[in-house]
């Protein structure tokens, strides 16, 4: 098996993002910073529903919390707003198949935030969602 730095093969062992950055240490700083932007600039906590939600749709493990259990049931629970559900709605569809998430979803969007806003959650969901998908390979 072919180890890069005495660490696992991507088929042999579980890779994280950070492993993926100490092998690429190029890319390092670009990772980060991407994550980061793309999580600081999305409005309130959507950007944490986002992370939860793509971990929870993909079955990677992360440690649970009482929103991570709320989320669950995110379309009937009274904790997330009318916006809120609305980009789990479109992260969940984006998750299993991006190519059915549908115009009406984005008008439900449209209802609650800014174009920026939106442009800065789906960044976000693209990122976990590829990140995630990653470490699921991995």
């Amino acid at each position: 098996m072919a180890n890069i730095e005495g660490r696992n093969s991507w088929v042999s062992g579980a890779w994280n993002a950070s492993d993926i950055a100490s092998a690429q240490t190029h890319l390092a700083p670009f990772i980060d910073e991407l994550r980061g932007q793309a999580s600081s600039t999305a409005p309130g906590r959507t950007a944490s529903l986002i992370e939860l939600q793509v971990a929870q749709l993909l079955g990677l493990e992360r440690a649970e919390s009482a929103l991570s259990e709320k989320l669950k049931n995110w379309y009937s629970s009274p904790e997330f707003t009318d916006g809120e559900k609305a980009i789990l709605e479109i992260t969940e569809q984006f998750v299993l198949d991006v190519h059915s998430v549908t115009d009406e979803q984005f008008e439900k969007l449209r209802k609650y935030f800014s174009t920026p806003d939106i442009l800065a959650m789906l960044f976000h969901v693209a990122l976990c969602d590829g990140f995630g998908k990653l470490e699921k390979v991995a």
